[in-house]
């Protein structure tokens, strides 16, 4: 837990490098170091040749919350690597918040955000024990349909201790 920061912490640290349009979501501009952030993101990144004359358009349900989480991980990646004490990503999970207005968790919208738009700091697999504290903690605030897609997205990625914890807690499909 040590290693996981709250992204507000250092945000003034981020806000004096120059911000570039990276993409649109939602209808919304998202700011960030433009080169920093795409080879960051694997999309990009696995993608050396891509050129693009217009700002590329990002989909998912995601909350604009979670999307400035994201772009803010994706922003503090260098201040990371050059930061020797972090040896993990820069993103809290238990940030992750209840839609009160569906009544149910975010967990879902957030876990497809990233398995669509995986991260070299941040992907579900890298993920697994900050994902297992959090449904730990968690576990009576996710419907039992949410459930049913959050296993289907564990077991695409075949990860081994959330295995044993669902199996556990019997909670595997």
């Amino acid at each position: 837990m040590d290693n996981l920061l709250n992204l507000s912490e250092r945000s003034d640290k981020s806000s004096n490098r120059t911000k570039e349009p990276l993409f649109e979501y939602n209808g919304k501009i998202y700011y960030g170091n433009k080169s920093q952030c795409y080879d960051s993101m694997c999309l990009f990144s696995e993608n050396q040749t891509l050129s693009f004359e217009t700002l590329p358009v990002l989909g998912s349900d995601a909350p604009e919350y979670l999307m400035e989480l994201y772009v803010e991980s994706l922003d503090q990646s260098l201040e990371q690597s050059l930061d020797q004490s972090l040896n993990n990503h820069l993103f809290n999970i238990m940030s992750i918040d209840q839609d009160e207005k569906k009544n149910e968790s975010n967990l879902l919208k957030f876990l497809k955000l990233i398995d669509q738009y995986p991260t070299k700091q941040l992907s579900i697999d890298l993920l697994e024990n900050e994902l297992i504290r959090y449904m730990d903690e968690r576990i009576g605030k996710i419907g039992k349909d949410q459930m049913v897609q959050i296993i289907e997205i564990f077991d695409k990625y075949q990860l081994k201790t959330m295995c044993l914890y669902l199996h556990q807690n019997n909670l595997s499909t």
